[in-house]
């Protein structure tokens, strides 16, 4: 029988530098956001302020770690849920702490994370 609980400190290490680069991502973002505004107080044209902006990078860069984050998550929720199964826990009981259906928990420790999204997509 596999130890699912040994791939948990590697996808939670995962889960904590996906969680770090949206912080990063949101605070380029918010950082450009400030000039945007300081400029717009000096009354600068909007037009220029747009044009200069890197929106665009920041966007897809947020995107893209938002993305990450959540594909991270769903690989954490698939393990936790397989390793509590090892221990001994009834899917009822993990749906039951997770706020989620038993279905959803035979799902993610049947499948794992990347086919449901696939699947629900």
């Amino acid at each position: 029988m596999t130890d699912h609980r040994t791939e948990l400190p590697d996808l939670f290490e995962e889960m904590i530098a996906a969680s770090d680069e949206v912080c990063e991502a949101i605070a380029s973002h918010n950082a450009s956001r400030r000039v945007a505004i300081e400029r717009l107080r000096r009354g600068d044209d909007l037009r220029s302020i747009v044009d200069d902006s890197p929106l665009a990078a920041n966007l897809e860069r947020t995107r893209a770690a938002m993305a990450e984050l959540d594909t991270a998550r769903g690989r954490i929720r698939s393990a936790v849920m397989r390793a509590l199964l090892d221990e001994g826990m009834t899917k009822r009981e993990i749906a039951q702490r997770w706020g989620v259906s038993p279905q959803l928990v035979s799902r993610y420790t049947a499948d794992g994370p990347r086919k449901l999204r696939q699947r629900t997509r």
